[in-house]
């Protein structure tokens, strides 16, 4: 199962597909879409795809390669900032961009800054990479649905489209990472399943997390 796991049939070629696709999509079908977020699909189409070159099984780089390590964590940074970014733009609309931009990227940092402290004072998680991405997941599980319980009910959305979507592609962050822990919890207990199962929310990650948001996203008004 874990070479399944480490295919690329798996990573990258699902997210060359899905997202090859979405921008073929936008192209087409993208005038539509309000411009921010179509600037928004662009840069992070862009993103994941470099993400899934370089952290694939058909990376140029390799594992052992000193860049590879700070690229993997930069992606894992920019991976929760679309996440953060979008839903705060479309749920914060009479907060400026720069104000959004810093409140997004800060909540994108917290998890990576604590995990890398744990990491370098607990040596369990320094020895053992899968510990530490479980308490990663965990945590970002536990400031997303701090952030949809809490934030999101009191941003006042203008309209109930914009408050539908950021619930739902919240939700969508919610399964992806609460898939992985799960998964991870059954690798650590020594079961090799849990490597199929970690396929489903990489899927989420890499292929339909984009996708989602240029189906379900709010469209521009339609002219008078």
């Amino acid at each position: 199962m874990k070479a399944l796991y480490d295919s690329g049939f798996h990573h990258p070629l699902a997210a060359y597909v899905a997202n090859l696709a979405l921008l073929l999509l936008l192209v087409v079908r993208g005038k539509s879409m309000r411009p921010f977020v179509r600037a928004f699909l662009f840069v992070f189409t862009a993103e994941i795809l470099a993400d899934a070159l370089v952290t694939g099984a058909w990376s140029p780089i390799a594992s052992t390669s000193g860049w590879f390590s700070p690229l993997s964590v930069l992606f894992v940074i920019l991976g929760d900032l679309r996440y953060f970014l979008v839903v705060s733009r479309l749920a914060r609309a009479g907060d400026t961009p720069t104000r959004v931009t810093v409140t997004a990227l800060a909540l994108s940092l917290i998890v990576p800054v604590v995990t890398g402290v744990l990491s370098r004072v607990i040596p369990a998680m320094a020895q053992n990479p899968r510990i530490l991405f479980l308490v990663y997941e965990l945590m970002l599980f536990a400031i997303v649905a701090a952030f949809r319980r809490h934030t999101l009910p009191r941003a006042r959305p203008t309209d109930g489209d914009e408050l539908r979507f950021v619930r739902e592609i919240s939700l969508f962050e919610l399964v992806q990472y609460a898939g992985w822990a799960i998964a991870d919890i059954v690798i650590l207990s020594g079961f090799d399943v849990g490597y199929l199962l970690r396929i489903l929310p990489n899927v989420m990650y890499y292929a339909f997390f984009l996708l989602v948001v240029f189906f379900r996203a709010p469209r521009m008004e339609p002219a008078a």
